[in-house]
């Protein structure tokens, strides 16, 4: 049973996210909502009597906008609940990051969409306190932001302005040069080529080329290439 909290000064998006939850339990599990609030001020107190495990939050409160009740869980509590901000606005995501949300939801909210995010708060709470130190980043998607766990990432390709970042069966794109993200994966993951960014765990086979050059194979079947300037990474694997 997943306890929650719905923080929104609307009450027809209460009313709305009620529904969704109430359908999203057939893939999730069960889902307690065990009060819901209009203000941040009321969200906090909510929090310290209740402690759920995860709230849904909404950005524009009174008394205390969602953000600052995110930021205060980190601050200040030792155990904060998972946060899912569910909201009419995208420009808040990269601070969302920064307090760690699980996932940012834009209204009219997806039922897809809030299922990942309910599947990902489960995951959380199932995974041990001390395996809980993940990487982060917001990638847009449709209906959201959502906060993806870097360690998922496969490989990642040059895409023109983007980079196109390969998780098991999907593929996301993220505003950034492979440079700037080689930066901020090291040393998660590791560039192979010019365009090319890989996470080794997931490398099952090398196969050796011409000239210096190879081909990893990783886990989804996808075939990465290796070039001279980058030889060294086949000699680290071996």
């Amino acid at each position: 049973m997943l306890r929650a909290i719905i923080a929104d000064d609307e009450e027809l998006g209460v009313q709305m996210l009620k529904v969704l939850l109430h359908e999203a339990q057939d893939s999730a599990g069960l889902i307690e909502i065990v009060k819901t609030c209009g203000t941040g001020d009321e969200t906090l107190k909510a929090i310290d009597e209740l402690s759920p495990d995860v709230v849904f939050l909404d950005i524009h409160m009174p008394a205390g906008n969602g953000m600052v009740v995110a930021e205060a869980l980190l601050k200040d509590k030792a155990n904060p609940p998972h946060i899912i901000f569910i909201t009419a606005h995208a420009e808040h995501a990269v601070r969302a990051f920064d307090v760690e949300a699980v996932d940012y939801l834009l209204k009219p909210v997806q039922l897809d969409r809030l299922q990942r995010a309910i599947a990902r708060v489960i995951d959380l709470m199932a995974t041990p306190a001390a395996d809980k130190s993940t990487k982060m980043i917001p990638v847009p998607v449709f209906g959201g932001i959502e906060m993806i766990d870097a360690a998922r990432i496969e490989w990642a390709e040059a895409s023109g302005d983007y980079i196109k970042l390969h998780i098991a069966n999907r593929a996301l794109m993220v505003r950034k040069t492979l440079s700037s993200f080689a930066s901020d994966m090291a040393p998660m993951m590791t560039q192979t080529h010019r365009s090319y960014l890989v996470n080794l765990d997931f490398v099952e086979k090398i196969v050796p080329m011409a000239k210096g050059e190879a081909v990893l194979h990783v886990k989804s079947g996808a075939k990465i290439p290796v070039s001279r300037s980058f030889k060294k990474v086949v000699a680290d694997l071996r």
